[in-house]
């Protein structure tokens, strides 16, 4: 079965169905579409001018999305399930995943973002610019996210928990939990404040500027209340 329909002017239109299926449409002038299926299905659909478009599907199932001007698309699956989403001009995207997800988004121009994760999850979030994101979970759970540019972020958790959330500049916080619990809660520029918590209870919090503030309670609870300024308060409590 082969058929042909064509419309010559400012278009030409060709459909085409073979044995092993295979399907084009064509509009010539501004734009050219081939949609196209054989045997393992491959399909394009093209558009040229300002824009070209192909998504092609073959056995492994690979497709790709591209339009080309000031951007170009690419969305690919392979055996091992590769995908690209790409976008050129200002900004570059890509998606990847491979037999252990391997994952990736970049923007450039102002700004680049990665997303990865491997076999043992790995994923990277990355804003270049004026900031900096990343991501980041490895077989024992490590998370980064930092922010560069005024302020700098970290989340870490490792097999033992540890937590870190910072923001340099004006303020730095620190969040930290360890297979004992330790907490750290930091600000610093007027203000400092600790917050701890290890396997006996531990707790300092601690405002600096004024006046310091201690409330530490330990397996025999100790607890400390203290005001510096015009006025110091000790209460403390042990063993009894």
């Amino acid at each position: 079965m082969i058929f042909h329909s064509a419309f010559i002017g400012y278009k030409i239109f060709h459909c085409v169905s073979i044995d092993y299926k295979i399907f084009h449409c064509v509009s010539i002038d501004y734009k050219i579409f081939h949609c196209v299926s054989i045997g393992y299905k491959i399909f394009h659909w093209v558009s040229i001018g300002y824009k070209i478009f192909h998504c092609v599907s073959i056995g492994y199932k690979i497709f790709h999305c591209v339009s080309i001007g000031y951007k170009i698309f690419h969305c690919v699956s392979i055996d091992y399930n590769i995908f690209h989403c790409v976008s050129i001009g200002y900004k570059i995207f890509h998606c990847v995943s491979i037999g252990y997800k391997i994952f990736h988004r970049v923007s450039i121009g102002y700004k680049i973002f990665h997303c990865v994760s491997i076999g043992y999850k790995i994923f990277h979030c990355v804003l270049i610019g004026y900031k900096i994101f990343h991501c980041v979970s490895i077989g024992y759970k490590i998370f980064h996210r930092v922010s560069i540019g005024y302020k700098i972020f970290h989340c870490v958790s490792i097999d033992y928990k540890i937590f870190h959330c910072v923001s340099i500049d004006y303020n730095i916080f620190h969040c930290v939990s360890i297979g004992y619990k330790i907490f750290h809660c930091v600000s610093i520029d007027y203000n400092i404040f600790h917050c701890v918590s290890i396997g006996y209870k531990i707790f300092h919090c601690v405002s600096i500027d004024y006046k310091i503030f201690h409330c530490v309670s330990i397996g025999y609870k100790i607890f400390h209340r203290v005001s510096i300024g015009y006025k110091i308060f000790h209460c403390v409590s042990i063993g009894y």
